[in-house]
């Protein structure tokens, strides 16, 4: 499949840098099903990761992704669901650009994510290094 969209250049590369622990991970990928239409779990699936879950708070985006047959494999699950509705644990928690956050307003939801992660688990926040968020970091 070719990389066909500005998001999937934007991510896709950033997630390269997970691969060295990907490997035998169960995976929630928040955020990203309707930035890349799916293909950045598939992404992760590929690179070594057991099982990746990834949720969106965009319906028709999670539909659109369950029903692309190239999306159709073992161990890969896309739910339409906001951040916050996950109750399972994970090896690596994965946030997007396409996450509705607001850590800035609420730096609570860092809490919310650490509690999804497994013993030994690792959260990763992969947003664009831009913006007024990042105003006070010269």
């Amino acid at each position: 499949m070719t990389i066909a969209s500005w998001q999937d250049r934007e991510i896709l590369p950033r997630y390269a840098f997970l691969e060295s622990i990907l490997s035998g991970r169960r995976v929630l990928e928040i955020g990203a099903v309707a930035l890349t239409g799916g293909r950045s779990a598939k992404f992760l699936l590929e690179r070594g990761a057991a099982h990746v879950v990834a949720i969106d708070a965009d319906t028709a985006a999670v539909e659109a992704a369950r029903a692309d047959a190239d999306l159709a494999v073992e161990d890969l699950e896309f739910r339409p669901a906001d951040f916050a509705e996950s109750t399972e644990a994970y090896d690596v928690v994965l946030v997007t650009d396409g996450a509705d956050l607001d850590l800035e307003a609420d730096p609570s939801q860092i809490d919310a994510l650490k509690s999804w992660l497994c013993e030994g688990g690792r959260l990763v926040l992969a947003f664009r290094a831009e913006g007024p968020a990042l105003a006070g970091y010269d």
